[in-house]
């Protein structure tokens, strides 16, 4: 396979190719106006310190991602069974599957916003009892109203929610 390395270029730090590490040893401490991208990393924990400008993750699989603060948004494509946890404005999440995003009350003013993604849950630690879980619908249906005379989406409401 392809090296495991993280690296910076120019003020883009890239997180890549890991495979099993879960030993806290892939951290990245990112400096004012650093961007990271994680790149084809499957069953580690990525660990990101400091202020991010933006953090995006590709190809990420059965993987741990944990920040402290991203300016812009976090950006997630073609990945699968994630755990998230930081501070974000946006968490986009577009062709992916299998997401907890672990988020606390800092983050109402957060939006999700999410793209042929399915099975995205939303975890809120409260300050006593267990974590609120929010599952994220993933299926549409669109109907025509004839008063407004517009089609219009509503979320499929989850059995059972």
């Amino acid at each position: 396979g392809k090296e495991a390395k993280t690296h910076l270029v120019n003020k883009k730090w890239f997180v890549e190719n890991y495979e099993g590490v879960k030993d806290g040893s892939i951290v990245v401490n990112v400096e004012k106006g650093q961007s990271v991208y994680v790149f084809n990393v499957k069953d580690s924990v990525v660990q990101i310190k400091g202020k991010a400008a933006v953090i995006q993750l590709d190809k990420v699989v059965k993987s741990g991602v944990v920040w402290e603060h991203s300016i812009g948004a976090v950006e997630v494509v073609n990945s699968e069974r994630i755990q998230l946890q930081g501070n974000a404005p946006s968490y986009n999440l577009d062709n992916t599957s299998g997401a907890t995003l672990f988020l606390t009350q800092e983050n109402f003013e957060s939006q999700v916003v999410t793209s042929n993604a399915t099975e995205v849950n939303i975890v809120v630690n409260q300050e006593e009892g267990d974590p609120h879980e929010t599952p994220i619908p993933s299926q549409f249906v669109t109907t025509y109203n004839k008063d407004s005379k517009k089609w219009e989406t509503t979320h499929v409401e989850h059995v059972g929610a």
